[in-house]
């Protein structure tokens, strides 16, 4: 006759045995033992960033956070900067709807996402911002932030500028664009107009650097009737695109007009109007300079090359 089993021994030995339905082991998750067991949600793995990575992601944030793009979105930059900066002190773990809507958007505890579809709607608003400051601003970045749909989790990576090389430039696809200086409406108040020539110099030396754009020269652009027809004017320099604007100034408030004009048939292809940004001359330039250039691909003939960017903003 053997020894009498301990209640000890014969619980822990029921901890191994499998249960009547579907043979699967007992868990907490699954009390009756029926269906899938549930296994406890994975938290997203923790990022350990050195220094030498933090840095230029930082440096991107505050790009995108100062950007025009971001300017008057004071919801969207909270939003991006708080996932950001969590993400980069390794807390991914708490950016999900709920989180955010607490803790960027104000809301309490008593949260339902099923019932206040905020986060949903913000985010989505955030995704496109970003895809429309890649498109433009930060054209010429080495970073880049995203955050895929469907999750709060940004995605950084860098970005390889397209050279002629790459795109299989030919010296056919090249597109000629005359640069006329941007005149400047002075007023008594306001009788400098140094600034519009800045702007006019930095915005053709932009141009000029640009690969697959040839650009006339300051001498022939400035010696020309502006009030020729756009037409005559493609024909007489052989270019497929006049920029021309001016820089307007009403009392503390400076802003950039200016106009892109295709010349086979004398048209406005595109206009924008710009205020002079906090950080300078420079910068409202190279932001007038990634917005032309997206103009000049856009109304480009689809069988050419694709015009590559500015090395000097690479």
């Amino acid at each position: 006759m053997g020894r009498k089993l301990m209640r000890s021994e014969i619980f822990g030995a029921m901890r191994h045995m499998p249960n009547r339905v579907g043979d699967r082991p007992l868990c907490k998750n699954n009390p009756g033992g029926s269906g899938e067991t549930r296994q406890p949600p994975r938290e997203p793995k923790k990022v350990d960033l050195v220094p030498e990575v933090i840095e230029p992601i930082q440096k991107e944030l505050h790009r995108i956070l100062r950007s025009h793009t971001f300017s008057r979105a004071a919801r969207l930059r909270d939003l991006l900067e708080h996932i950001v900066t969590c993400w980069m002190d390794g807390q991914a773990n708490k950016l999900d709807g709920y989180n955010l809507a607490i803790e960027v958007f104000g809301r309490e505890e008593s949260f339902e996402s099923a019932i206040d579809p905020i986060v949903r709607v913000q985010m989505a608003r955030l995704r496109n911002q970003l895809s429309h400051y890649y498109s433009i601003e930060g054209l010429a970045d080495s970073i880049r932030v995203d955050i895929p749909k469907g999750a709060y989790i940004p995605v950084v990576r860098t970005q390889i500028p397209a050279t002629a090389e790459d795109d299989g430039f030919q010296a056919c696809s090249l597109k000629t664009v005359m640069m006329l200086p941007l005149v400047s409406h002075v007023t008594l108040a306001n009788p400098d107009t140094s600034d519009a020539l800045t702007i006019s110099d930095h915005l053709l030396y932009l141009l000029t650097c640009t690969t697959s754009l040839r650009v006339t020269s300051r001498v022939s652009s400035a010696t020309l009737d502006r009030t020729m027809d756009a037409r005559r004017l493609g024909q007489y320099c052989g270019a497929q695109f006049i920029i021309e604007g001016s820089l307007s100034r009403i009392l503390h408030a400076s802003n950039i007009t200016i106009y892109l004009v295709e010349t086979e048939q004398g048209f406005n292809v595109w206009s924008g109007r710009y205020p002079i940004l906090s950080s300078g001359l420079i910068s409202t330039t190279e932001l007038l300079y990634k917005e032309l250039l997206c103009q000049i691909r856009k109304y480009s003939d689809s069988r050419d090359v694709p015009i590559s960017k500015s090395p000097v903003l690479q």
